[in-house]
């Protein structure tokens, strides 16, 4: 019997229709009818939902720790301008049972209103170690016991997590953990440098207006840098009663890793840093991003307690290439010796002070994996047709020479993972390829078995655990199409392909030995974690719930088209809400260069219900068809091959003929067509609207117009420590994102005809440019691009909202943002809406205004939201409308 996962796509429910009302004062008035019937969304309703965070699984259990982040309206704390914390400060922890189907919150925000997330269970399922918001806006670490049932947080503990919140604990046994502190006990300003820029910037700006104390920043280059003994962090052992034991301090600990057989300990330590030269190629640092130029040592500690670290001096380990061995006892890391600026792969024994570099791969590798026989395969390059550089695999021989494994004429797995005693298997057009180590064969475990597979979803390594016993190892894969998603859990000894139980969502966690899984249902109006034993599938918790009496749109679907290089290109058409065949809907064409559309929609694209910039739900529910098409660019200029490229000219491929695509099938207006996009989709919109004038309006957000100015530091951080060794953005350009295979002053006109901005004089579409002033994509981008069009007498409005980063994160923020963007649209879409906000149709299109005024004006939409959402916020019908307006958002009637 094959059970399966299933993903509904396609939705029924069309809801009913909201009272349409005649006048302002009756829309105003009618706020309890409004509220009660089935209403459309609308950006409160995303502003005030809660979220799953991390879950975990409790070893030799099926209970579930899991986060529940509580919305941007939830009381606490909250600090909108510190986007680091992600949430945590408005989270919680809660406990599901799966023997008794009880859940609590363990937290309870921590009893003082602080937040807590970052499950983490000990080995013996004991312990439940968390991270804390602290009350000074640092984190610091939380602890529960479950034999007690007591909660303790250890305040004097300051974490440092960088610049996010990752899974920052890991335990070494049932007793201890390790984790980095601020070896201050505070955090420095780049944990939370949005409050950071505001107390600077006042303290340097008064000593400016007193004329007494220099006010003054200064970078050098073209000199070494002198060497920084300052210590920011301390690498330790916390223990369950709280005691601490210092392994290490030093600048910064970007990573560590536990070896769990052995108990063994690596980690990277800042050791120096280097000042890119023109010597240095940007394409290969561009994978490391903004620590391109740091240098980190690499250290060994086989012993905690009876044995000092082991340092290998003169080595540099790349980030995130540091592996460990299945019984702990080897270790392998991608680096280089001094002198070499080359990158190869080096194999390590624990307690030795010795590493052995192996053969030379021609570019450098790319990754390391063990197999749990403790050998090494090392991932690189082979010798294709007419010179190309294809992807390949070499298993490490006894004395460490490489065999070539991959296939001829066959793509090699991207990666590899173990599978039982002595084989790995990865994925590879869609198939299952198993390596066996003592035949050195390949075979195909997905022939006669196995639909087209997605992505392998979970491995005993998903967990850091890399728990092994014996030869028997369990590997979760994951197909979609059309008809939604199956798991497969695969075991290496029954040879089993096992259908998961039949749950809609995707699966977050996994528990071969007791065979349950953890899903993340992302349905229209809500989402939910299940967990699922076999047979026996239980609802452990929802996030929504208050969205189920809301409407959403019918139907959305995969749309094929061809696109101008005739390469066949599938979109997704959202169509809107309350949707009649026969009608032309205005369509939001959503773009983001580089970006193609799947068999499943993806968070991104239309099943999540968070509040990202641009939530193509929102236009649907004020009366929008959305279409998100593929747009492809070419191969990016990495050492693995390809050569430079012009993302510029490629973006309308893609983006036109989907277009024409919603245009044939009757339910996009011709004449009403909008454009708009985020960040890169910013870039895409400039691009766009220098290109084409077939569209009505564009919203660009967050994006770049000059490759040339955008070729600098993130000016947010020109108040934080050394902001010109951020390279991020350099390597952005030159590989990641713009594909322009070097600095400017080597190819200035790549460059140039890249950038929107040396093409503004061709734009005529209406344009609206939002920008955070705190944005690592500088606001000068916008501002360059505005002037511009301002200079030529353009219609163009630039909307900066101060204190923000690369997007809104103020709920006042986000409520203004999208009146602003639908006003925009509907103007220069020339669209008339009843006073219940539904757009007015004549015959199969929409009415126009023709310039006479409407009931519906541009502040109705605030009126409209906060009557749905809290009637009483709108209730006084004796004032005017404008007493009204003002009285709930004065800055509307402002701008």
């Amino acid at each position: 019997m094959r059970a399966v996962i299933n993903v509904q796509f396609h939705g029924s429910h069309r809801g009913r229709r909201m009272i349409r009302t005649a006048t302002t004062a009756l829309f105003v008035l009618a706020t309890a009818a409004a509220l009660s019937a089935d209403r459309p969304l609308n950006p409160i309703d995303l502003i005030g939902l809660e979220h799953f965070g991390a879950v975990s699984l409790r070893p030799e259990s099926s209970d579930v720790a899991f986060v529940k982040i509580g919305s941007m309206q939830s009381p606490g704390r909250n600090d909108f301008g510190q986007a680091v914390l992600a949430g945590i400060d408005r989270s919680d922890i809660w406990l599901w049972r799966a023997e008794s189907k009880t859940m609590r919150n363990l937290t309870n925000r921590a009893g003082s209103g602080r937040g807590c997330a970052a499950p983490q269970w000990s080995p013996d399922g004991r312990w439940l170690a968390f991270l804390s918001s602290r009350d000074d806006g640092n984190l610091c670490i939380g602890l529960w016991d479950s034999v007690n049932d007591k909660l303790t947080l250890f305040d004097r503990f300051a974490v440092s997590t960088g610049y996010s919140v990752p899974q920052s604990i890991a335990w070494l046994d049932g007793k201890s953990f390790l984790v980095v502190l601020h070896h201050s006990r505070e955090a420095p300003p780049d944990f939370g440098y949005e409050s950071h820029i505001a107390s600077f910037t006042s303290q340097a700006w008064q000593k400016t207006r007193d004329g007494k104390i220099v006010s003054v920043g200064i970078l050098d280059s073209g000199t070494a840098r002198q060497s920084d003994e300052q210590l920011l962090e301390d690498l330790v052992i916390v223990s369950t009663s709280g005691d601490i034991n210092i392994i290490d301090q030093a600048r910064h600990f970007p990573e560590f890793q536990v070896a769990r057989a052995s108990k063994a300990i690596a980690y990277l330590v800042e050791r120096d840093f280097h000042p890119p030269t023109s010597k240095v190629a940007m394409l290969e640092d561009a994978e490391i991003g903004p620590h391109a130029l740091h240098r980190y040592e690499l250290v060994v500690v086989r012993d905690l307690v009876n044995e000092k670290p082991v340092r290998y001096p003169g080595f540099e380990a790349l980030l995130g290439s540091l592996r460990w061995s299945s019984d702990g006892g080897s270790f392998a890391v991608i680096g280089s010796r001094d002198g070499e600026s080359a990158k190869r792969a080096f194999v390590g024994r624990s307690g030795s002070e010795k590493m052995t570099r192996l053969a030379i791969l021609d570019p450098r590798p790319d990754s390391v994996v063990w197999s749990y026989n403790n050998r090494l395969y090392v991932s690189g390059y082979d010798d294709g047709e007419q010179g190309a550089r294809i992807p390949a695999w070499y298993l490490v021989n006894a004395d460490l020479s490489l065999k070539n494994i991959s296939q001829k004429g066959d793509d090699a797995p991207i990666t590899l993972c173990p599978f039982g005693k002595d084989k790995v298997v990865g994925l590879s057009g869609g198939q299952l390829l198993c390596y066996d180590e003592s035949t050195g064969a390949w075979t195909n475990l997905s022939a006669g078995k196995l639909r087209p597979m997605q992505r392998i979803a979970w491995t005993n390594e998903s967990e850091g655990s890399g728990n092994f016993e014996g030869e028997e190892t369990t590997i979760v894969l994951k197909s979609s199409d059309r008809e939604g998603s199956q798991y497969y859990a695969l075991n290496s000894i029954a040879k089993q392909t096992l259908a998961l139980t039949k749950v809609s969502g995707t699966l977050i966690a996994y528990a071969p030995t007791r065979r349950t899984a953890v899903f993340l249902s992302e349905a229209q109006a809500a989402s939910e974690l299940a967990a699922a034993t076999d047979a026996d599938v239980t609802r452990i918790a929802e996030c929504g719930s208050e969205l189920k009496s809301v409407r959403f749109p019918s139907r959305f679907e995969q749309i094929n088209y061809r696109g101008v290089d005739g390469n066949q290109l599938s979109a997704w058409l959202l169509y809107p809400i309350d949707y009649e065949a026969g009608k032309k809907y205005p369509l939001v064409t959503r773009v983001y260069a580089g970006s193609t559309i799947e068999e499943e929609p993806t968070s991104g694209t239309m099943r999540r219900l968070a509040s990202p910039p641009i939530n193509p739900h929102l236009f649907a529910a004020a009366g929008y068809a959305v279409l998100i098409p593929s747009m492809p660019l070419g191969p990016m200029p990495r050492f693995g091959g390809g050569n430079p490229t012009d993302p510029y000219f490629d973006l309308a491929k893609g983006v036109i003929p989907a277009v024409d695509k919603a245009i044939e099938l009757g339910v996009a207006d011709p004449g009403r067509l909008a454009l708009i996009g985020h960040s890169l989709g910013g870039y895409s919109v400039y691009s766009l609207v220098t290109q084409s004038s077939r569209f009505s309006a564009a919203v660009a957000v967050d994006g770049i117009t000059d490759l040339i100015s955008f070729y600098s530091m993130p000016p947010h951080l020109r108040y934080t420590e050394r902001p010109h060794e951020f390279i991020e953005w350099q390597a952005q350009a030159e590989g990641r994102l713009f594909r322009t295979g070097g600095p400017p002053w080597k190819d200035w006109s790549r460059y140039l005809r890249n950038s929107p901005i040396f093409y503004v004089d061709r734009v005529r579409t209406p344009l609206l440019m939002i920008h955070g002033d705190l944005d690592g994509t500088s606001l000068t981008q916008a501002e360059e691009f505005f002037s511009a069009l301002y200079r030529q007498g353009r219609r163009a409005r630039l909307v900066t909202y101060y204190g923000e980063l690369h997007f809104p994160m103020s709920p006042a923020n986000i409520e203004d943002m999208w009146s602003r963007v639908l006003n925009w649209l509907d103007e220069y879409c020339d669209l008339t809406r009843g006073p219940d906000g539904t757009i007015t149709f004549e015959g199969s299109t929409a009415k126009s205004k023709e310039g006479t005024a409407t009931d519906f004006q541009p502040e109705s939409w605030i009126i409209l939201w906060r009557s749905q959402t809290n009637p009483r916020s709108v209730s006084g019908g004796s004032r005017s409308v404008d007493a009204r307006r003002n009285e709930l958002h004065p800055q509307v009637s402002q701008n």
